[in-house]
């Protein structure tokens, strides 16, 4: 949601509306072009981050990182109504904007070594379908150093529930149904330098350009997906495809000469739906031309970035290190009684429950002129701050997520059932081995010099830093304030094995095998990147993460 100093929202734009977006490495006030003196960019509206519990998959097969299946049951709202005192039942729009399934996608204009005259690593093009990509070194010598990694974006398939207001101003596509959309996030900026792109495509496609597309009943885009379009935001009721609560949905991920393909195959419906990063369906790469007076695309189709899934797989500019992946996306709503319509940023008037921090509580709807489809109440998304900075809103609230209510009466009429899925396979092969992997380190950091952060905990995230002497200090999971927090399970459901995202042990059908809880997350992980000046690297503790020994459930 684009939102300016002085106007509503209009339009989805990553350097607005986090939600939509990869999660990238650094806070924007790190950024070279940020404004220290303002705390902001006057074409770009800050965000943090937001909060990503995700599980990725690990094979060595060849294939793995660019051709998956998953199986996946959309969760199912609860009886009992939501309301906006935060009382009532709990619905998957106020737990979640977006669930999504990821993969590395190569993009030669995207950080962190964009593909342009002048570039410190010039010649190091992104291969398709390739280990070739891997990029491990931490020494500038090497031929495999880190910054020469070709430019990546990531792929997000993401799934929006049900209820709430519509896109392109709210999560929901729908009154009753579900939808999907094909997002690829790529980051206009050389890892190595500093350098952002021109002020013209800041200026219009921000700092994280967004190709995006609803997943259609054809595989045709309703309008051209490239991230200068603001019109690929806006539904199409005729042309997009739907999909029912509850329903068993067969993804396929896949390679083709046109660009890759994502096909959704509703099994309860026996429907499909399907999209094509394709030239022919607008999708494009905003060219990396810093000294360029004006924006331009170049438009091609995209393509898987590896062959194989591992920790080396990764980007060099998100916060998360997944390739083959699975997110849920939380942390964005806080329940809001009245809405300030005077208030550029839609504050909240009426907090119903004792804020620590009030900053995070922006953008709520619906308003006059942006109604709800189906339940009426208001909530608050953040998308300036974009995650819930003090942990105190309610996806972090006890008895909220599935399994956390121990009463099953009580369970059945206030919570959703789980987002359930299998492990991924390639070609009907499973994967090696699956792991967890939180940004809570990412969300928590607190500066008391920069304006957006986790305020409940000083998390020194910076591992080569003189200023934060105790890196890692204060990296907390559960985050503070928060009285829940969701985890993964495996379980039985019609004589496989599944994974289930839930918040407590309580009344999971078939249920194998606990993790830990919130511990299950592991310890903090140390992630090297690609700093400026060229060939200087940057370690942070931007994820909890553990690494199972195997995959304990596969599809």
């Amino acid at each position: 949601m684009r939102v300016g100093r002085a106007t509503a929202p209009v339009a989805h734009w990553c350097n607005t509306n986090g939600i939509t977006c990869t999660e990238p490495l650094q806070n924007w006030e790190d950024f070279s072009w940020f404004d220290q003196a303002e705390k902001s960019h006057v074409r770009i509206n800050d965000y943090i981050g937001h909060d990503e519990p995700l599980m990725e998959f690990y094979s060595d097969q060849p294939g793995s990182g660019n051709d998956n299946v998953w199986d996946l049951v959309l969760p199912r709202d609860p009886p009992v109504q939501p309301e906006s005192d935060g009382s009532g039942g709990t619905w998957n729009f106020q737990l979640r904007p977006t669930f999504w399934i990821g993969m590395d996608i190569c993009d030669g204009q995207s950080s962190p070594n964009p593909h342009y005259v002048g570039a410190p690593y010039p010649t190091n093009r992104c291969i398709p379908n390739s280990d070739e990509n891997i990029y491990t070194s931490d020494d500038p010598t090497s031929p495999r150093y880190i910054g020469k990694a070709p430019g990546g974006a990531f792929l997000e398939l993401q799934f929006y529930p049900p209820g709430w207001v519509k896109w392109p101003a709210g999560n929901s596509c729908a009154a009753k149904r579900w939808c999907a959309a094909l997002n690829i996030d790529s980051l206009s900026e050389n890892a190595n330098t500093g350098v952002a792109n021109n002020e013209d495509c800041l200026n219009r496609a921000g700092i994280e350009p967004v190709n995006f597309a609803f997943v259609t009943k054809t595989g045709r885009a309703t309008t051209s997906a490239d991230p200068l379009n603001d019109a690929r935001f806006n539904l199409d009721p005729e042309k997009d495809f739907f999909m029912e609560s509850g329903d068993r949905l067969r993804v396929h991920i896949h390679d083709t000469p046109a660009g890759f393909v994502t096909v959704i195959d509703d099994l309860t419906q026996h429907t499909t739906g399907s999209m094509v990063a394709s030239k022919a369906n607008g999708f494009a790469s905003v060219k990396f031309a810093p000294n360029a007076g004006h924006c331009a695309l170049i438009r091609h189709g995209f393509h898987p970035e590896f062959s194989t899934s591992s920790e080396d797989t990764r980007l060099m500019w998100t916060a998360h290190t997944g390739n083959i992946s699975l997110s849920d996306e939380t942390g964005h709503w806080e329940s809001c009684t009245e809405v300030d319509l005077s208030s550029p940023i839609l504050a909240c008037a009426d907090n119903p429950s004792e804020e620590i921090d009030e900053q995070d509580d922006n953008y709520c709807l619906p308003i006059p002129g942006i109604p709800s489809s189906r339940i009426q109440i208001t909530g608050c998304l953040a998308f300036l701050g974009v995650n819930d900075l003090d942990f105190d809103g309610l996806p972090y609230e006890a008895g909220r997520w599935p399994g956390s209510i121990a009463d099953p009466t009580q369970a059945a009429r206030l919570t959703p059932t789980p987002l359930t899925f299998t492990s991924p396979t390639t070609n009907g092969t499973q994967f090696d081995q699956a792991a967890f992997e939180a940004d809570l380190p990412r969300i928590e950091d607190f500066r008391p010099d920069e304006p957006f952060g986790g305020i409940e905990v000083n998390c020194q995230r910076f591992i080569v830093n003189p200023s934060d002497p105790n890196p890692g200090a204060h990296c907390v999971k559960p985050p503070g304030l928060s009285e829940d927090y969701p985890f993964f399970v495996t379980a039985s459901q019609g004589g496989r094995c599944v994974w289930k995202e839930v918040g407590g042990l309580h009344n999971i059908p078939g249920l194998l095998r606990g993790f830990g809880g919130i511990d299950e997350y592991g310890p903090l992980l140390n992630t090297h990147y690609p700093d400026d000046p060229p060939g200087a690297v940057t370690q942070r503790y931007n994820n909890f993460h553990r690494t199972l020994a195997g995959n304990p459930c596969p599809a």
